[in-house]
């Protein structure tokens, strides 16, 4: 099987060239992540679901428009970090982004060994059932978010993690802020039409006023 990937537009495409299947998603809304830090394969994502079947799909089975093969695992990554909306560059990437711990389980509800999630809000009580905000992995069927643990998994030192972190956080605001603004759009937009709907049903009971207010003819 060999996935075909191009961007048209503003849209992602990925087409299984065996069976035609087509996947399009908004380009900046899709990621393409390596299955662990070492993985030659990739899983491909939209809005933090899994798209399925892209599952585990070696880069060599991987082409582009033209139908050409990457040269190299490097050049496959390039491509994705400049033509998708994958937020980190290189090889750890966030898989899941989540309001809080507990939203990974329907969220992420068949994660694979190695895939990491951010965790935006700490909820519990300390000591007793705290899930702090920040990075996870999903290592033996359980996320943690154990820093030791994480940097011995991804082969970071403690400062490359730190500069991970600030990475997700950095692009979370972003995000935020993106959202944000179109809100304000979409609210202006709507007082514009309210606006008009107004004036428009004026204009439309004009001639009904104009009617009445003319004198009546024995």
């Amino acid at each position: 099987m060999a996935i075909k990937v191009y961007v048209q537009g503003n849209y992602f495409k990925a087409e299984d060239t065996v069976s035609g299947k087509l996947y399009e998603y908004p380009m900046r809304v899709v990621r393409i992540s390596r299955c662990s830090a070492t993985s030659d394969s990739y899983s491909f994502y939209h809005d933090n679901l899994r798209i399925e079947p892209l599952v585990d799909i070696p880069w060599t089975d991987i082409i582009d428009f033209n139908d050409n093969p990457f040269t190299s695992q490097v050049d496959f990554d390039l491509w994705k970090d400049v033509n998708t909306g994958s937020e980190v560059s290189g090889e750890n990437q966030i898989n899941y982004r989540v309001n809080t711990y507990a939203d990974l389980a329907t969220v992420a509800t068949s994660p694979i060994e190695g895939e990491l999630a951010f965790v935006k809000t700490a909820t519990g009580v300390p000591l007793i059932n705290r899930r702090s905000s920040g990075l996870y992995i999903y290592t033996g069927g359980n996320w943690t978010n154990e820093r030791n643990e994480i940097r011995d998994l991804l082969q970071l030192s403690a400062d490359e993690l730190d500069v991970l972190e600030l990475e997700v956080q950095s692009n979370d605001t972003d995000i935020l802020n993106l959202q944000n603004s179109l809100s304000t759009e979409v609210t202006n937009r709507q007082s514009v039409d309210n606006a008009l709907d107004v004036r428009i049903t004026a204009l439309e009971n004009e001639p009904e006023v104009l009617y009445s207010s003319l004198p009546v003819l024995n």
